[in-house]
């Protein structure tokens, strides 16, 4: 299972031990702390969309990403 999810041993004990405990819910991400996200919306889906797309290039994705939000924002610049 490890090698399957690209994870440490310690990693997937933990999620069985999790499971047996609190059943399949507890492997479901939970709220974490932090500071809020910036992307809402359209823009988060249209980023999880490019990422989708290219998941091992994410060096590309970032470029692209940053490309199409330097091009909208001089389309919706503030008067």
């Amino acid at each position: 299972m490890s090698a399957i999810f690209r994870v440490c041993r310690q990693t997937t004990s933990t999620w069985l031990t999790a499971r047996e405990i609190d059943g399949i819910a507890a492997l479901l991400d939970k709220p974490r702390s932090g500071r809020p996200l910036k992307l809402t919306g359209d823009a988060k889906r249209y980023a999880l969309d490019q990422v989708k797309e290219s998941p091992r290039n994410l060096m590309t994705v970032l470029a692209q990403l940053a490309e199409h939000w330097i091009e909208y924002l001089g389309q919706h610049r503030l008067a």
